[in-house]
């Protein structure tokens, strides 16, 4: 569902709800609160992020975005989703998260499957990197990131079949489970206007 949803966005066919972000207050938004958001509403699901902002219509959290203190200065932007269409949200939430915290470099990734990463341009990214494709494993129909299946992994759970002297790869195959590919990812870096 997650996936027709984005692709409905993509394609211009949503018939979402739309909001503008002018209209949303910006406050903390709770653990629970936020990961619900996420899970229903991000490729990904939810994330990390020590700061999280949300964007609210009254009462009800409608966008989100985590932002996570990575090392001296440095702060990474892990996730934003939205519960429907926000016009200026992801742009009203960075605002926010620049004017009233303290860092010297924000960054972010976008994964090539699914953007160009445009908006973070357009918002005073600067592309500072290219990662090369990389792989998730399918489980009961959920992608998981492939470091939830390391050999050891394999040979601890109980419920997974293991044989000595196999690969991670040949593992997954006897378990069933499939590598999905992405196309890349590019990161982006945004440097504090005041620095």
């Amino acid at each position: 569902e997650v996936v027709k949803k984005m692709l409905a966005r993509k394609l211009g066919v949503s018939k979402e709800g739309r909001v503008n972000a002018r209209s949303l207050g910006v406050r903390d938004a709770p653990v629970a609160g936020s990961n619900a958001l996420l899970e229903a509403n991000h490729i990904q699901g939810t994330g990390r992020g020590s700061v999280r902002l949300g964007l609210y219509r009254g009462d009800e959290l409608v966008a989100v975005a985590l932002f996570l203190r990575r090392k001296s200065g440095e702060w990474e932007l892990t996730r934003y989703g939205s519960s429907c269409i926000v016009r200026g949200g992801f742009s009203k939430l960075l605002t926010a998260f620049v004017k009233n915290r303290e860092f010297d470099r924000l960054v972010t990734f976008s994964d090539t499957t699914v953007s160009d990463g445009g908006l973070y341009e357009q918002l005073g990214f600067v592309r500072d990197g290219v990662i090369a494709p990389d792989y998730q494993y399918v489980v009961n129909g959920t992608r998981e990131h492939k470091f939830n299946y390391r050999l050891k992994r394999f040979r601890d759970d109980p419920e997974l079949d293991h044989r000595d002297g196999l690969t991670e790869k040949q593992l997954a195959e006897l378990n069933g489970l499939t590598r999905v590919y992405d196309a890349g990812k590019v990161r982006w870096t945004l440097d504090h206007p005041a620095r």
